[in-house]
């Protein structure tokens, strides 16, 4: 294979963003990588559209056709299977690549088992080039930082080995519908000897983040879906995880998680507490290593009082009551 790199975009009804999508790859710079597109059976003739527009590229892609639709996740694990190059990167369909990114990443690529990129904030002003003097690029071992990729929450900004995904058969969680990402990225990391990793310059446009959990203003409805697929994910994750190192920040995440959501300042917090109660009475045991003294708390309604306590006077005599 001439090419190190492969970038798969799975797509599902797209049709409002995908063309910002495949233009950002179309408009890169350096154009050695190969092109994997994956259509999760799309219903919204996104499919006629991105056909469309790549019939003007003038170059050799990948198309697959699944016969259903099943989630990015299931897309993603397909299309791992059909890469042959040594690295690979996935990119969203609502998202887009300044279009000197692949010509960055491909400059670094080589000697590392993953290169990580900064997500950024939308924007329809995409710089056509950076000053060289701005970008920072720190070459690390994953054991000085076991969870590095982690931190990142997601795998759209990393670029992974292929090797490493196929000998050791990593996939994406299709049980979760939002947060399928963080069981691979766990998988990996305790995988690989080192990363690459570059900030200060912006490659990586998002169309939209997924951060649950850090607004008042969620929807109730929206709030119980992303909190049961989170609390999926954190127990596919656990399942996953081998390193102490990174099961304790998985538990800490929990945690501040928990505190976060469950604050009595959310208007909305007994309709939390009813959908969420039992979910959290199984979580909280497996949250006693990251507890370190007494903690209480209290989630106020309108008609009762929910008191959450960690008692750890002791870690070997520890108690999780919810009353």
């Amino acid at each position: 294979m001439e090419h190190q790199l492969t970038i798969i975009i799975p797509f599902y009804n797209a049709a409002e963003y995908i063309d910002s999508c495949i233009s950002s790859v179309i408009n890169q710079t350096n154009q050695k990588f190969e092109l994997l597109i994956i259509n999760d059976k799309t219903t919204d003739g996104s499919d006629n559209t991105l056909k469309q527009l790549l019939s003007r590229y003038g170059r050799d892609f990948t198309w697959l056709d699944l016969d259903k639709n099943s989630g990015h996740a299931h897309a993603r694990n397909i299309a791992l299977s059909y890469v042959e190059t040594p690295y690979v990167m996935f990119l969203d369909a609502d998202d887009t690549l300044a279009p000197y990114a692949i010509d960055v990443y491909l400059q670094y690529l080589g000697k590392y088992d993953a290169l990580i990129a900064p997500i950024s904030p939308f924007t329809v002003n995409v710089p056509n080039q950076f000053e060289s003097s701005s970008l920072n690029v720190v070459k690390e071992s994953i054991a000085n930082n076991p969870t590095a990729l982690i931190d990142q929450k997601s795998v759209s900004n990393i670029v992974f080995k292929t090797n490493i995904i196929k000998q050791y058969n990593i996939k994406f969680s299709t049980s979760q519908h939002i947060y399928s990402d963080f069981a691979f990225l766990i998988s990996y990391s305790q995988l690989i000897q080192n990363y690459i990793s570059l900030s200060g310059v912006s490659f990586y446009y998002c169309g939209e983040v997924y951060n649950p959990f850090n607004s008042t203003q969620l929807r109730e409805q929206e709030f119980n879906r992303k909190f049961k697929d989170y609390i999926s994910s954190f127990c596919h994750a656990l399942d996953v995880t081998k390193k102490p190192v990174i099961r304790r920040y998985l538990l800490n995440m929990m945690l501040d998680t928990i505190y976060h959501s469950f604050d009595p300042s959310h208007p909305d917090i007994k309709e939390r507490y009813y959908h969420h109660h039992k979910s959290i009475s199984q979580i909280l045991p497996l949250l006693k290593p990251v507890i370190l003294k007494k903690k209480e708390l209290i989630i106020s309604t309108r008609n009762v009082d929910v008191k959450i306590s960690f008692c750890t006077s002791s870690m070997d005599d520890q108690q999780t009551t919810i009353s």
